[in-house]
């Protein structure tokens, strides 16, 4: 009755923030209905002991999709970090065991520092780029490709710096990345 009439006499203006707060809501509910279906996977996949999702988007069924450790915004960079420094372990176990899993999507997300919002992810990522390049000879080649694409294209100043100290240790692939630096600066890119 009274609730509906009402509804009709009210502003245009203010049916419009009505609209705007209900999709609000609505997008909020499909937020949590999406980490509720996540989270009821996950269960499933512990309760048979398959950890792993090979969904459609999964690189073994021929898509990609970003890796998200997390959706929490407080927690993803602690998440992400000690990730990454879980991975780091594991290499430096067993870098022969582990090299298989070296790509250059894996330095190329190494290397993107967009998200700089978290404290001291770049500089955990640095430190993995500099691991991967001084212990494994593919992620040594692949980190030397990677920095002679960014150094060119984008006088990128983080690689440069990854690459000023790279060049100062010696490792399996060294002579390269000082070729890389001395025609880095022959070309006055730098």
């Amino acid at each position: 009755g009274t609730g509906s009439s009402s509804r009709r006499s009210d502003s245009p203006q203010a049916q419009m923030e009505e609209c705007d707060k209900m999709h609000h809501q609505m997008r909020e509910a499909e937020r949590e209905c999406t980490e509720l279906l996540r989270r009821i996977n996950a269960w499933n996949r512990l309760n048979s002991d398959s950890l792993s999702d090979y969904g459609p988007l999964s690189p073994q069924a021929g898509g990609t999709r970003p890796f998200n450790p997390t959706c929490c915004r407080m927690c993803c960079g602690r998440v992400l970090s000690h990730i990454l420094s879980l991975v780091m372990a594991c290499f430096k176990t067993s870098m022969k065991d582990c090299e298989h899993a070296i790509s250059k999507e894996f330095i190329r997300a190494l290397f993107d520092e967009q998200f700089n919002r978290f404290p001291g992810i770049c500089e955990v990522k640095r430190a993995a780029i500099r691991s991967l390049a001084t212990t494994s000879e593919v992620g040594a080649k692949f980190v030397l490709a990677e920095l002679r694409t960014r150094l060119k294209a984008t006088q990128d100043v983080v690689s440069a710096e990854i690459l000023g100290s790279l060049v100062q240790r010696e490792f399996s692939i060294s002579d390269q990345y000082v070729e890389l630096a001395v025609e880095i600066l022959d070309e006055g890119i730098f």
